[in-house]
């Protein structure tokens, strides 16, 4: 035995409905090279602002980084995923 003294449940986690906000700052870190600086900057919200939508994701999500949050996103939100990274690299294409 590992010694893990907490048990685990099997049970899924409900994940709570995301509001467009931050669906929208989810969608920003989809972008492997964002960083907050840069996603309050193209949200034209402070980094206070974005941080306090990351910390609500953060509850929602049940996870404790951007990295969590948006393997949950990904998971629990294919298609709207799927539709920002095809926008990315619609974005990446024209700028190329």
């Amino acid at each position: 035995m590992l010694g893990l003294s907490r048990s685990f449940s099997t049970e899924p986690i409900k994940i709570e409905k995301l509001t467009d906000r931050e669906t929208g700052v989810i969608e920003s870190f989809l972008d492997p090279n964002a960083t907050r600086m840069v996603v309050a900057a193209q949200l034209a919200i402070s980094e206070n602002t974005l941080n306090q939508h990351l910390r609500s994701i953060f509850s929602k999500f049940c996870v404790m980084d951007i990295r969590g949050a948006v393997l949950v996103f990904y998971f629990s939100y294919p298609e709207l995923a799927a539709e920002a990274l095809r926008q990315r690299y619609n974005q990446w294409q024209l700028s190329s």
